[in-house]
């Protein structure tokens, strides 16, 4: 109605004179005076239509529904599993375990090629001196303890290529465990400098004719193949996030060459190597009565969970976008997801989940999984973060949607998960009628 009333007055100014004001006259004559009259007749006979009409001929139809909002479209929560994800080239690995009533137990190791940082100098071997291994520990999760762990040390049987495609769940082929060492309990930020067994040396030097490194021939990584690395807590319940792109995890071997003189060679995980991190779930291990009732199940609880380290995360359907598809030609103005948290005092304390970030991805039309176009596009603008005066989180899905109307992303559905290293977990409620999951639509009919 605003519309028309703005139309309208913008019609009868342009028919004003230029002076601004109606013109009058000294005289009115009988005949205008009839006129008017009946025009007035006429202008009340139009007041008895319904006011929510008026201007309905003269703009079209559509350009009174043109925006429209909504937050009634269902939304269907599920949790779910997969130990099939990708673990390509992680910037940071892990080691240890974390036992958790609810989620059981998780294991984390990594698998990496090893680096030269020089070929070999040319000289023979009389002996091997000894042989350090070096640890750069930047993050601990968990209580550590007292008693420490045992760090093992195995060589592996197969090549690794960077064209190769590597899962959290790919068990690496074992050659030999070349060495054990024990982990005293350490602080975060710290450097281990550990002197361990001579095997690796040996292993490491047992052919010096291919301690170089070549892109179009076989050298020393087809020799030594890489290295499987897995921290088992004696007890305590922890793990130790660890630097594998600046070269300072690795060996260095102290020998003596053939004329006597000692030095060092050294081997290292850096940003060049092949790589990737190993994340176990096992499940039994919660406690009885405390554990996720339905996983993979397809079947509504009043939870849904979401795990770091790859764990369980949560299948989001918006099946109500599905209608909205074959109404197309539409353009998405706002989508924001909002999921309520479920916080208690002893498991899940609102203090764990402030300033973690839920992540969001789906499958492509191939069946690999993406992220969402609204993170790639902005970070920021995607948000995911928690809202504590509501104590729910928030997801911007407007790119989403908008791909998925126009056929370029198959299906209405979004899979939240955790970062790897957020070390936290996360329950949010999913059929709370007080406060329900929704999705806040706004949309433009084009």
């Amino acid at each position: 109605l605003m519309r028309t009333m703005n139309f309208m007055t913008i019609f009868y100014s342009n028919r004003l004179p230029s002076g601004g004001s109606i013109p009058t006259r000294g005289f009115i004559k009988i005949g205008s005076i009839v006129s008017m009259l009946a025009l007035m007749l006429v202008l009340f006979q139009g007041c008895e239509e319904d006011p929510s009409g008026v201007g309905g001929g003269i703009l079209p139809d559509n350009d009174f529904t043109t925006v429209h909002a909504t937050d009634t479209l269902g939304v269907n929560l599920y949790t779910m599993y997969t130990d099939t994800i990708r673990s390509t080239q992680p910037t940071v690995s892990y080691i240890g375990q974390l036992q958790d009533p609810v989620f059981g137990t998780t294991s984390t190791s990594f698998v990496s090629q090893l680096w030269l940082f020089n070929n070999w100098p040319g000289d023979g071997i009389l002996g091997i001196d000894s042989v350090m291994f070096y640890l750069k520990i930047t993050g601990v999760a968990g209580e550590a303890g007292e008693s420490g762990g045992e760090v093992n040390i195995y060589e592996i049987d197969r090549v690794m290529g960077e064209d190769s495609v590597y899962y959290t769940n790919t068990t690496p082929p074992v050659k030999e465990l070349i060495s054990t060492v024990l982990l005293r309990p350490i602080e975060n930020d710290s450097l281990l400098r550990l002197n361990i067994s001579m095997s690796p040396g040996d292993i490491f030097l047992r052919d010096t004719s291919m301690l170089f490194l070549s892109s179009d021939s076989a050298d020393f990584r087809t020799l030594i193949k890489g290295i499987w690395i897995e921290y088992l807590p004696f007890s305590g319940n922890h793990m130790f996030e660890i630097d594998v792109t600046s070269g300072q995890t690795g060996f260095e071997v102290h020998y003596a060459d053939a004329a006597g003189n000692h030095s060092t060679y050294p081997f290292g995980v850096n940003s060049k190597t092949v790589k990737y991190n190993r994340y176990i779930h096992d499940f039994t291990t919660a406690e009885p009565g405390k554990e996720i009732s339905h996983i993979n199940d397809m079947v509504k609880d009043s939870l849904s969970y979401l795990q770091s380290f790859q764990g369980v995360f949560t299948r989001i359907e918006i099946p109500g976008l599905e209608a909205l598809r074959e109404s197309m030609p539409l353009g998405i103005n706002k989508a924001s997801l909002i999921l309520p948290a479920f916080t208690d005092e002893m498991f899940f304390p609102e203090e764990n989940i402030i300033g973690l970030q839920v992540l969001a991805r789906y499958n492509n039309s191939d069946g690999l999984k993406e992220i969402v176009p609204d993170y790639l596009l902005s970070n920021e603008f995607f948000d995911g973060g928690y809202y504590g005066i509501d104590r729910e989180f928030r997801i911007n899905l407007v790119n989403f949607i908008q791909k998925y109307l126009e056929g370029e992303i198959p299906e209405p559905v979004v899979e939240l998960f955790l970062p790897a290293g957020a070390n936290r977990n996360l329950v949010l409620w999913s059929d709370k009628e007080e406060k329900p999951v929704k999705l806040e639509l706004v949309y433009t009919a084009l």
